[in-house]
């Protein structure tokens, strides 16, 4: 009897790290993903390892209807067009990472102790299987080398009623912002449709970086460069120029918010004396926006150091770095403004001024479960 005959009802999480060593195959891993049907999450823990992004691990998730958690990181390798990210679940990676990598994590252990879910391990190191958490099949090996073998023996899946589930929840609960007025959200869904979704999005840190997870329709591995949960504010801009000396060929566009941008923006100057010809939009709210929206919905609006209400003029700034800037103040300015850009062909900014107060959802509680996870409307509900 398999472990999946054991626990026929439990949710089936396949963890693992991309590492080298020796592998020891077992082919119960391959059996289990077969049968584990739409029962069956894949969970992502390191693609930001380049040799992760890989065709075989694309031929095990079509092979297998296996389903990718939407961290904001996996996206960056997004390779598999046909499986979008479900439900929109765009989950900061600290929180995924509490709730799928759960060694220890006093978040996970709660997920663990409601779900019981069953564990499926793949680890590039021995020494980490069964060290905190009981696993129903594990191997250890190199990840390439044990996809290449399961790929091999594993039969074409097809879980239409998981599908069709899924289509339901995304009808039932979609993204939805204010469309009445300027938002980072407008911004980018039009820099989705302007460039047709083929661009390299790069982004700093904070409520503008899960805006773009959200709103940009990524179909390509490598299209999205986003430090993730490490918090580097001003990594976007140097992201951005190296991607495009990287891909000439592609449209290199940073995001970031004006928090972010002051951290590096003379680095214009760069991308000004070699002509590279980036993007650089700034989603300008004159606030550390995921901070202040912390300080706002749990800690009584007690504002410390967030409010960046100065006199800075980044369009002057980008000019005097020997760039091209754009201001834009409203959402009829926005589609002009990114194709002048594009049209252009040299280093552009394009200040875009939202609101202080617009904020991101969904969004889960300090320590909370996905479970527990809220947006607008359910903020509204809890506050008439």
């Amino acid at each position: 009897m398999t472990v999946l005959e054991r626990f026929p009802h439990r949710l089936t999480l396949v963890t693992g790290h991309y590492g080298t060593g020796k592998t020891e195959f077992s082919v119960n891993l391959a059996l289990a993903l077969a049968e584990a049907g739409e029962r069956a999450a894949l969970a992502d823990l390191d693609i930001v390892n380049p040799y992760f992004r890989s065709r075989e691990r694309r031929e095990l998730l079509e092979a297998a209807g296996v389903r990718l958690i939407a961290t904001s990181q996996a996206l960056a390798d997004a390779d598999v067009p046909a499986l979008p990210a479900e439900l929109h679940a765009l989950l900061e990676d600290r929180t995924v990472r509490g709730v799928l990598d759960i060694g220890g994590d006093p978040v996970g252990a709660r997920v663990l102790a409601r779900f019981q879910p069953q564990l499926l391990r793949e680890d590039s190191y021995g020494y980490e299987i069964n060290k905190n958490i009981r696993t129903d099949v594990s191997l250890v090996g190199d990840l390439k080398e044990v996809l290449e073998k399961i790929n091999g023996q594993l039969e074409q899946q097809q879980h239409t009623e998981w599908m069709q589930h899924i289509a339901e929840l995304k009808a039932s609960y979609p993204l939805n912002y204010d469309k009445t007025a300027l938002s980072c959200p407008y911004i980018i869904e039009e820099i989705d449709r302007i460039t047709e979704g083929e661009a390299v999005i790069t982004t700093d840190v904070g409520q503008h970086q899960m805006w773009a997870a959200q709103y940009y329709k990524y179909s390509r591995p490598r299209t999205l460069l986003s430090s993730g949960g490490l918090g580097t504010m001003g990594y976007g801009l140097g992201a951005c120029l190296g991607a495009k000396m990287g891909r000439p060929d592609k449209v290199c566009i940073n995001i970031a918010g004006d928090g972010c941008f002051r951290m590096n923006m003379n680095e214009l100057a760069t991308a000004s004396r070699y002509d590279i010809p980036i993007i650089q939009v700034v989603i300008n709210n004159h606030v550390l926006g995921m901070v202040r929206q912390w300080q706002t919905l749990f800690y009584g609006k007690r504002y410390s150091q967030t409010i960046l209400q100065d006199k800075v003029d980044f369009c002057k700034v980008a000019e005097g770095l020997g760039c091209e800037a754009i201001r834009v103040t409203k959402k009829e300015e926005v589609a002009p403004a990114i194709e002048k850009a594009l049209r252009l062909k040299k280093p552009v900014l394009i200040d875009c001024l939202i609101p202080e107060d617009d904020k991101v959802f969904p969004m889960v509680p300090a320590g909370a479960a996905i479970t527990e996870a809220f947006d607008a409307l359910d903020l509204a509900a809890a506050n008439k």
